[in-house]
């Protein structure tokens, strides 16, 4: 959430000399592109072990964060809608097999407590990533130039590839047998 909040909005906007319909695009071609491969990518992991689709979701993820770089470093908006399309696919694809192999690793009713903790988590991370990008938006001097923007959207990027990697790590050997 370092980047993808307010950040990525703003960027997108000045990009686009301020055209409001820029950021509305953006927004739609990566929910799109993370609809049209949410129903195929659930299917797989249902078919197939879920551990292997987190690895494809994770090299989906490495793409994501080179083109977003890749965008970023040129500040070209048409890169930045591509890059984002990558990120619905990665978003899609990993979140359908890790939800999946997330409850199917909790014993039976220990669900609601484990279920908890993940949402709290989720929230921390959302709420950290934009206190994260105000501090260091008042390091580079409190303006949101496209410059500064960049600079905090690839903090964000590098930051996001630990756990794109993690996913390379995670296994369908410990799921549980809720029959």
């Amino acid at each position: 959430s370092i980047w993808s909040q307010n950040v990525l909005a703003t960027f997108a906007f000045l990009l686009r000399d301020g055209d409001p319909k820029a950021v509305g695009f953006m927004t739609a071609a990566m929910g799109l592109s993370q609809l049209l491969v949410a129903f195929p990518s659930g299917f797989l992991a249902d078919k197939y072990r879920r551990d292997t689709m987190l690895k494809v979701a994770s090299l989906i993820g490495v793409a994501a964060v080179a083109t977003t770089i890749i965008a970023l470093h040129h500040s070209n908006y048409q890169y930045l809608v591509v890059a984002l399309c990558v990120w619905g696919f990665h978003w899609s694809v990993a979140e359908t097999s890790l939800s999946a192999l997330f409850a199917d690793s909790i014993p039976d009713g220990q669900r609601a407590h484990y279920f908890t903790s993940r949402s709290v988590l989720i929230n921390v991370g959302n709420v950290a990533g934009p206190v994260v990008a105000l501090i260091m938006f008042v390091a580079l001097g409190d303006t949101w130039t496209i410059r500064n923007c960049s600079i905090v959207m690839i903090v964000g990027q590098i930051i996001c590839l630990p756990p794109v990697f993690l996913l390379c790590f995670l296994r369908d050997d410990a799921m549980v047998d809720h029959d």
